[in-house]
């Protein structure tokens, strides 16, 4: 019978000392549960973790769509806007259609 020259403990043998501290690194994973996260870390974290939706970034999304409906009505009385002249020159050329 020949012997082989390979260190089985190199591939996974029976060896203690490496079963030893596998299980102590394990038991390091498991008591590690804990870490401190500053605060504007963890709000950005909700943050990115909220949906669409949902938390603070619904209430700056509706601010901000109450803010766009306001400036869409304060524009909508402006007549010097492209808008504006768009819809005047198409009520004068509708105009002069139906005379």
């Amino acid at each position: 019978m020949s012997r082989s020259f390979v260190d089985t403990t190199l591939f996974g043998g029976h060896n203690t000392i490496a079963k030893a501290r596998l299980a102590r690194t394990r038991e390091a994973a498991l008591q590690q549960t804990a870490g401190v996260v500053a605060f504007g870390d963890m709000e950005r974290i909700k943050m990115s973790a909220t949906l669409p939706g949902q938390g603070p970034a619904s209430a700056r999304e509706q601010r901000a769509d109450s803010l766009r409906a306001m400036s869409q009505a304060r524009i909508a009385q402006w007549p010097n806007t492209l808008e504006a002249q768009r819809k005047k020159k198409e009520a004068v050329f509708a105009e002069r259609l139906a005379a």
